[in-house]
């Protein structure tokens, strides 16, 4: 019995022990309000693809501290949702340990023929596709999940053709990152990142 309170101690400890995620968005406006996710977490995945996809896209003028994502955005789109980008190098340590946290959330990712997909039967997903401004893309969204069709392959054209829609669309470019990235990251073999 004694052992048994000395591990539980142990462990306890230990838990307590562990770092807080370390956010570097938290200042950043919260344009997210989706049920039923950590909102902290997809607060960070938002800011931290628009961070990363400005850095690798505009490396030539980081010095001026001018991360223009709009431009970076288009360079990434089509090529990004085909997977015909280099994801280990446009990834931050900072995504990657968002990615972590994002393995956390219940059915947001799932394996589909062995690789990680965007879960889109998930009710913060719906929320997501739900409110998207572009009543078009919207729907066609929904069509596709009907049918069973979606994915970032099939969406890529329409994505190219809608990047303005994501500058004033946080919901729709939530779902772009989640769909064309994050979801990517988590096939990667990165062993460490720290």
């Amino acid at each position: 019995m004694k052992n048994k309170v000395l591990l539980l101690a142990f462990i306890t400890t230990i838990a307590s022990c562990s770092k807080p995620f370390p956010y570097k968005y938290i200042n950043e406006e919260q344009t997210i309000d989706c049920p039923n996710i950590n909102k902290e977490i997809v607060h960070e995945a938002l800011y931290s693809f628009k961070n990363d996809i400005s850095k690798y896209y505009l490396e030539e003028i980081q010095e001026k501290d001018y991360l223009n994502f709009l431009y970076s955005y288009n360079q990434y789109i089509y090529r990004g949702a085909k997977g015909n980008v280099n994801f280990k190098e446009i990834a931050s340590t900072h995504t990657l340990q968002i990615v972590e946290e994002l393995k956390k959330e219940k059915n947001l990712f799932i394996k589909v023929k062995g690789k990680s997909n965007l879960n889109y039967q998930n009710e913060f997903v719906t929320c997501l596709i739900n409110n998207i401004k572009n009543e078009e893309i919207r729907n066609k969204i929904i069509n596709l999940i009907g049918v069973d069709y979606l994915s970032p392959e099939v969406m890529a054209e329409n994505y190219r053709k809608t990047t303005s829609d994501t500058e004033e669309d946080s919901n729709y470019l939530l779902f772009v990152a989640l769909e064309t990235y994050y979801q990517r990251l988590l096939d990667l073999d990165i062993p460490e990142y720290n």
